[in-house]
């Protein structure tokens, strides 16, 4: 392998060609874990904040809103609603009410067809 070749093998692997510009590209990369790590765990907490939530619930119902929009609430305990509404081929949600709620039915999936 000549010098030319060996020159273009470094270009492709590392955007930069000066050995103090490589090693602070790799210094500021390095310095960028904790940030991502705050991310992981930030993550990782909403998961496990919506996990424990919902696994301490003994009634969990699901029952379709009434008006102009698509949506359907998730009720926990007869206690608490999350609300999700539909965007476009997709449903958001769209927040939370605390109150008492009623049962829903069991038989909210039965007429549901295959498409």
């Amino acid at each position: 392998m000549d010098e030319d070749e060996n020159k273009d093998w470094i270009m492709v692997n590392c955007p930069y060609e000066s050995y103090t510009i490589r090693f602070f590209w790799r210094l500021l990369k390095l310095a960028q874990w904790p940030y991502y790590l705050v991310i992981a765990k930030l993550k990782l907490r909403k998961i496990s904040s919506l996990h424990e939530k919902l696994a301490g619930s003994q009634r969990v119902d699901l029952i379709p809103l009434k008006g102009s929009g698509r949506g359907f609430m998730i009720v926990l305990d007869n206690k608490e609603a999350l609300y999700f509404y539909q965007d476009g081929d997709h449903f958001v949600y769209d927040g939370c009410e605390v109150g008492k709620y009623e049962n829903g039915k069991v038989t909210i999936f039965d007429n549901i067809k295959d498409e």
